[in-house]
């Protein structure tokens, strides 16, 4: 796949996403308001009748979307705290400290879901008609996509600049917007779940703040795809032309290709990374609501695995693209490797 072409597809879906979006604002779903005997479909614990889009939202959701956020949290405590342990080595360059913020929104975002399972389990699902905690998990889901997204596109934007040989002071003032447009961004979002209840835990029910939130979001998808989209791919065009310039003669033309190459894969890895864990969330956003409370709610809950997948994803990219985080892994690895050998010999010999 080229760089051209991934372009093209990363526009027809951003197409789709707001032509999904813009129907999706024209109105509530005709079944938004959940009857007494399906109001729980979202956590797969209603009392009504069972179909088998409820069974598989259940699956879904308890099967794999809890369990994912679960092994997110040790994932990405594991890797953090290895970093933390060796900060002296592992933490010198401004890119190693947005290494470190992905991984604490995705530690974070583990974290928060883990809890929000688990508390519903204590309360036996009773707080699932609860308001306040629907409102809450709504507003808590779309902030912490709000967290990771902005932490991929610092990534982006920090290869980017490195490439360009652009210094951190120099580009310290576009890392400081995009901070201050998306603390904004997910201040509205926060604000639309204070104004207006919430009956999938997805968007707001009533009209206006239905609206915003599905405007902030249409704007804030479209940004942050576009941006890493255009990040990898201009840092992959500027390092072909470098190369190309540097690597001039014959002799060093298949060098030049498979550094080429290598670039171009790693783009191509962490866009589609990002569109394949976030786009169909947002695409079935705005096309759910033609079709049944059920398929929607399992559709949902599909896409919603897909996003908890970011939590796995994430680290294992990073531990594949920042080889000294892999090998302190390793080393913490074989260190309790060794220790347990010494320990065993310890109590064998005496």
């Amino acid at each position: 796949m080229s760089a051209s072409s991934l372009t093209r597809a990363f526009a027809v879906a951003a197409a789709a996403l707001l032509a999904a979006a813009i129907t999706a604002v024209s109105g509530a779903p005709a079944d938004a308001t959940p009857s007494a005997d399906n109001s729980n479909i979202g956590m797969g614990m209603g009392a009504g009748p069972t179909t088998w889009s409820t069974e598989a939202s259940k699956v879904i959701l308890w099967g794999g979307v809890f369990p994912t956020y679960a092994c997110g949290v040790f994932l990405n405590g594991l890797i953090l705290f290895v970093i933390l342990y060796n900060r002296r080595t592992l933490l010198l360059h401004r890119i190693d400290f947005v290494y470190l913020f992905l991984l604490s929104v995705c530690m974070l975002f583990s974290v928060v879901f883990t809890v929000r399972f688990v508390v519903s389990i204590a309360y036996n699902f009773e707080v699932e008609d609860n308001d306040v905690f629907a409102r809450v998990v709504a507003a808590i889901t779309s902030v912490s996509i709000f967290f990771i997204f902005t932490a991929n596109v610092f990534l982006a934007a920090e290869r980017y600049f490195t490439f360009r040989e652009v210094s951190d002071r120099q580009s310290l003032k576009y890392f400081v917007g995009l901070a201050v447009h998306n603390f904004l961004m997910a201040a509205a979002i926060v604000v639309t779940f204070i104004l207006s209840p919430t009956t999938n835990r997805s968007w707001p029910d009533d009209p206006i703040p239905r609206i915003i939130w599905f405007a902030v979001i249409i704007w804030s998808f479209a940004l942050g795809f576009g941006l890493i989209v255009y990040l990898y791919f201009s840092t992959y065009r500027m390092v072909s032309r470098q190369l190309k310039d540097t690597l001039s003669n014959h002799k060093m033309d298949e060098l030049r290709i498979l550094l080429e190459r290598n670039v171009l894969k790693n783009s191509i890895i962490m866009s589609a990374a990002i569109i394949v864990c976030y786009m169909p969330n947002a695409l079935w956003l705005g096309i759910s609501r033609l079709v049944t409370r059920e398929q929607r709610m399992l559709g949902l809950n599909i896409t919603y695995e897909l996003v908890a997948l970011d939590v796995i994803i994430t680290p294992f990219l990073l531990l594949y693209f920042v080889p000294p985080i892999r090998e302190a892994l390793s080393g913490l690895s074989r260190g309790r490797m060794n220790e347990r050998w010494e320990d065993d010999e310890y109590h064998t010999t005496h």
